[in-house]
């Protein structure tokens, strides 16, 4: 692999007078300028310390300086990124005057005249940013060792460093004169001989490099299925009045809580209200999906079919609560706007409204009552004790079809048709009976089979607690085993079943073990020097941030890619 010193500092003896006239006149004046001058107002501080917007500003320069958009700055979050990275260069600065410690200025010299300057990135996956921003030296799969955190500077005039072009662009990159951009690259470097003091000595032997890429690289498959209580609420199980006492009893203080926390919204003249829903933007014309609301209006204000009739066929989330909202407000969002004038037109508890138009689609309110200073505190007790009786109700059915599920699995039952079979069993007994807008919600229980995954990722989303799905895909011995109680989930349960299982063995790192040892090294190296400026951090006072000094992303035609190495510029071939 080609160093930036063969590629630049190779071309440069052909001019070696020039280059001695102007190190000698243009370098050496460099040398005069102190340390950071911090205005009153700071990008960042850590401790007592103060981050000068001018060193922030030239240090995200360099950073943003291959051409990025918007887009691609939000989503590398590269503003905190730069603050991050001066905040800990400042605390390992601080390390380098204890120890006695700093870089050459010759050695910086050299770097500028070959175009190569640094720029402090986060410890913490700091190697991946710099792939990301063409930041070091792609060596294929990782940065070569001690690259993280370069970046070229195009300064070369046929293959001569040529000073006027050096301090253009060193001037539209970071704002600042050569003399403080030196400056600048003098602390960089001095902060990159404590990183390289501190990851020096990691070392990483082949038993724990195995054990690492056993637990990273042994993949499983698995056979998932996702039970959502907010299905069972809708179609499965809703709270009787008895339910609710009952709920009530046994948890007051819950209730308490919750009535405490709704009541805010429960403001005098607000109304409480039910709704059927059905979106727009679907296969079906908004013609024809209003006149499909239009001819549920005779079954919806009757009130013994009204709740029934929104459970079967609302499109709207509040169907899992047989459509109560509770007190309308802005709080519901888009369309808020249009009910809140329909429903402000009802003058009765047990009035419907028209059909309403609104972002959503088409909608039809029920008045249950309206909220006065006598009745605030019932309306939002009532509410929230159906909502978190249907909620525990939800729960227990969801749980309960995880065990039938669990108990139908066999050798001669998969789990997708254990599965079908006590859902089949379940819609027949529920409240609602086989229902077919049931069988198509996208909430229903229904299998999956993961793709290949580690024992350090997660086959399920919104796991609830510590314990691991893949942990418990992993212990199991043979493909069809389940696991034997449910995993919990946010919003219910899931059920696991391997499918197959292919683990890291010892012959496959025998063939691996000279390439991935040092990426390894390498990769546990950042992770020692990201642990030890966390503790310095700590030590020094703690970081804060100011938003106010972030400056604004360059504009570029198009978003970053995976910068490579046609992004070092070489440099010869450029004119003024």
């Amino acid at each position: 692999m080609r160093s930036l010193r063969d590629s630049f500092l190779g071309q440069l003896v052909l001019g070696a007078i020039v280059v001695a006239i102007i190190v000698a006149f243009a370098i050496g004046g460099m040398q005069g300028g102190g340390g950071t001058t911090f205005g009153s107002e700071c990008a960042a501080r850590v401790g007592s310390s103060c981050i000068d917007p001018k060193e922030y500003t030239a240090a995200y320069g360099l950073v943003v300086s291959v051409g990025l958009n918007d887009r691609a700055v939000q989503q590398l979050d590269l503003k905190r990124q730069v603050a991050r990275g001066l905040i800990e260069r400042e605390v390992l600065l601080r390390e380098a005057k204890a120890l006695g410690i700093s870089a050459s200025e010759k050695a910086v010299d050299e770097d500028l005249l070959s175009g190569r300057a640094r720029v402090s990135l986060p410890a913490e996956g700091r190697e991946r940013l710099a792939m990301s921003l063409a930041l070091c030296l792609d060596d294929e799969r990782t940065c070569a060792p001690g690259t993280i955190g370069l970046r070229a500077l195009p300064v070369l005039q046929n293959g001569v460093f040529d000073y006027a072009r050096y301090e253009r662009v060193v001037r539209r990159t970071t704002g600042r004169s050569p003399n403080h951009f030196k400056e600048m690259q003098i602390r960089e470097a001095t902060a990159e001989r404590v990183r390289e003091l501190i990851t020096e000595p990691v070392r990483v032997s082949e038993e724990e490099a195995f054990l690492s890429l056993e637990r990273t690289q042994s993949k499983a498959v698995a056979r998932v299925l996702t039970i959502h209580r907010g299905w069972f609420q809708r179609y499965v199980r809703f709270p009787s009045e008895a339910d609710i006492k009952s709920f009530v009893s046994t948890h007051q203080k819950e209730v308490e809580e919750a009535t405490k926390a709704a009541s805010a919204r429960y403001q005098p003249g607000c109304p409480v209200v039910q709704e059927f829903a059905l979106k727009t933007g679907g296969t079906e014309s908004d013609e024809a999906v209003e006149k499909k609301l239009r001819s549920l209006l005779p079954r919806l204000k009757d009130a013994s079919t009204r709740e029934t009739l929104i459970r079967k066929e609302s499109e709207a989330d509040s169907a899992a609560l047989g459509g109560r909202l509770g007190c309308l407000d802005a709080r519901y969002g888009a369309g808020s706007e249009e009910l809140l004038t329909a429903a402000g037109k009802l003058e009765k508890p047990g009035a419907l409204t028209d059909v309403v138009r609104t972002p959503r689609g088409f909608h039809v309110l029920w008045l249950e009552d309206r909220v006065t200073a006598e009745n605030a505190q019932a309306l939002a007790r009532a509410f929230v004790s159906y909502e978190l009786t249907s909620r525990a109700l939800g729960t227990e059915e969801a749980r309960k079809f995880a065990d039938a599920v669990i108990a139908a699995v066999s050798p001669e039952t998969t789990l997708e048709a254990a599965t079908e079979k006590v859902l089949g069993t379940v819609l027949s007994s529920g409240q609602l009976g086989s229902v077919a807008l049931a069988l198509t919600d996208e909430s229903r229980p229904k299998t999956d089979v993961t793709a290949p995954f580690s024992i350090e990722d997660s086959p399920v989303e919104g796991v609830s607690g510590t314990e691991s799905p893949a942990q418990l895909v992993f212990d199991m011995k043979e493909p069809g085993e389940i696991t034997k109680t449910p995993v919990q989930l946010k919003d219910g349960f899931a059920l696991l079943q391997l499918k197959e299982k292919e683990p890291y063995t010892r012959e496959k790192f025998e063939k691996e073990r000279d390439e991935i040892l040092p990426i390894l090294r390498r990769r546990k190296a950042d992770q020692v020097l990201a642990d030890h400026v966390a503790e310095l951090i700590e030590k020094a006072g703690g970081a804060t941030y100011d938003d106010r000094k972030r400056p604004a992303p360059r504009r570029r035609r198009s978003p970053i890619t995976r910068a490579r190495k046609h992004l070092w510029l070489t440099n010869s071939s450029e004119k003024n």
